[in-house]
């Protein structure tokens, strides 16, 4: 008998996990100085509820069987699902905004690779019922707390915060003091893998595409 774990899973052996337990008693402080609340979930949900959000092609990276009660079951690859079928289990008696958190063992059936194993541990952070930015500005607030807690400064993580309105009303000012008129403005890839650039309508030209660097 291999005294080895299963491909992509690790043992913790006292250092490890005493390392794993700074990790997470660091995240839990921060957090609930944010008024969050903790929760958690079966590691062990109904096959549909992943299939119902991403499709069946999501069940080749699942551990999925069908249980002894004839039930296609998988372990939880994410959290998410498990939080929206809680909150709506009891939207109506949960108190808005929800703010709950969750430190989560995850599982998918993937190749590893380094940095990525078919087990891990996450930070959730959610919030329900808040529809004002300062919802996001606060999450974001969040993040960047825990980094400082662990000891990294602005010389080490930058946050970047990307947002189409913003984007939006960034070009219409431009282009209100632009001689070009609008802005052509496709976001996709065409089937030859050739991506369009942003460029004037006054500019659009046959050539306005370039090949991806192989």
């Amino acid at each position: 008998m291999s005294h080895k774990p299963l491909p992509g899973f690790r043992d913790f052996y006292p250092e490890q996990f005493a390392e794993r337990a700074h990790i997470f008693e660091t995240w839990r402080r921060v957090v609930r100085r944010y008024a969050f609340v903790e929760y958690d979930g079966p590691p062990l949900e109904p096959l549909e509820l992943y299939t119902q959000k991403s499709g069946e092609e999501i069940v080749t990276q699942l551990y999925n069987f069908v249980d002894k009660g004839d039930r296609p079951v998988a372990m939880r690859p994410e959290m998410t699902p498990t939080f929206a079928r809680m909150v709506g289990a009891k939207a109506q008696a949960l108190r808005k905004p929800v703010r709950w958190f969750s430190l989560p063992q995850l599982f998918r059936y993937e190749r590893t690779q380094k940095g990525r194993l078919r087990e891990h541990y996450q930070l959730n952070v959610d919030m329900v019922g808040e529809a004002d930015v300062l919802a996001d500005a606060e999450l974001v607030s969040v993040a960047l707390e825990i980094m400082r807690a662990f000891g990294l400064t602005a010389t080490d993580v930058r946050a970047r915060v990307s947002d189409r309105r913003l984007l939006n009303g960034l070009l219409e000012h431009l282009l209100s003091r632009s001689p070009h008129g609008p802005l052509c403005m496709p976001c996709s890839t065409s089937s030859s893998g050739s991506r369009v650039r942003y460029r004037p309508k006054s500019w659009r030209r046959r050539d306005s595409t370039h090949k991806r660097p192989k």
